[in-house]
């Protein structure tokens, strides 16, 4: 079986579909998405309620279908215009591509070696885009996103990307994607976390934080637990100066309640935000702490995700 898609431009014009028997296998459509047996089939145009309207039209018509291809271009990713010639996505990696038109479609395919959590996103569009979701068996299980994240079962997914509402506004689009799950090619230690949610994950696989982080004048602040579970730091916390200590590979960080003076190694630094202590949880600076540690950090806005790794 294999997925074809057909894109009538121009209207009033219609066209069916005939099978190698000459069965007819689609009545009166423009568009239309269907998987198919391997074989030849035949699109009959024709004029829709022309009436004395019309003496003549001209129309464009895009059929695309598997060919079998395999040799995908590592830069445009094409082509990969159907479920079964989509391009196979690792987990963490963003590919950049373009929609070269309103009618046309990307697809990407990830494999979850097991069961776990996934986060998907679409950034940097220059023009409306969204994307649907597949099972192995092509069944949809999610429509029309721009980011999306949950727990799958292990096996293969399908993400179509396709233009959203472009109507005669834009030619073509650009648009990221990247798409984090468990797969043997995961980046090692790779931990994303969420504004405003206590559930994150750690290569894929589901965490949950005791405090949700949140942001502070324009400073992202966890809780310090995730630093010593998470970044495997030595976290220490000494209640008579109100102080905090952070240790990993050498490096050492001290940092104190309500004071927006650090030491980093023994050097004075000054941070934008202060740790502060929530219904008894201590909140640290995300992005100072774990850069201090060697760690690197990338914000999501699409998705309010933050990536270290």
């Amino acid at each position: 079986m294999t997925s074809i898609s057909i894109y009538l431009i121009q209207r009033p014009l219609l066209d069916s579909m005939y099978d190698s028997n000459k069965k007819q296998i689609v009545w009166g459509n423009s568009s239309y998405f269907k998987s198919l047996a391997k074989g030849t089939y035949y699109i009959e145009v024709y004029p829709s309620s022309w009436g004395n309207n019309y003496s003549n039209g001209s129309y464009d018509l895009l059929a695309t279908f598997s060919t079998g291809s395999v040799n995908q271009d590592t830069k445009t990713f094409e082509p990969n215009d159907t479920r079964e010639n989509a391009y196979g996505l690792k987990s963490g990696q963003t590919v950049k591509s373009e929609l070269s038109s309103s009618f046309d479609r990307d697809f990407y395919s990830i494999t979850l070696n097991k069961d776990g959590y996934i986060d998907l996103s679409l950034s940097n569009t220059s023009a409306p885009a969204r994307f649907n979701v597949y099972d192995s068996s092509k069944k949809q299980i999610v429509w029309g996103n721009s980011s999306y994240s949950r727990s799958l079962s292990k096996g293969t997914y399908y993400i179509e990307v396709y233009p959203s509402s472009w109507g005669n506004q834009h030619l073509s689009g650009k648009y990221e994607l990247i798409a984090r799950y468990p797969s043997d090619d995961s980046p090692n230690n790779t931990i994303v976390i969420y504004l405003n949610n206590k559930i994150g994950t750690v290569n894929g696989n589901r965490i949950t934080l005791t405090e949700a982080p949140y942001i502070k004048s324009g400073t992202t602040l966890i809780p310090l637990r995730f630093v010593s579970e998470q970044l495997g730091a030595d976290v220490t916390w000494n209640g008579t100066n109100r102080s905090i200590t952070v240790k990993l590979d050498g490096t050492t960080i001290v940092l104190r309640e309500n004071n927006r003076n650090v030491k980093v190694n023994g050097s004075s630094r000054w941070i934008d935000v202060a740790p502060e202590i929530i219904r008894g949880t201590t909140f640290v600076p995300l992005r100072f702490v774990s850069e201090q540690l060697g760690k690197d950090v990338k914000w999501n806005s699409s998705n309010k995700s933050i990536a270290i790794k």
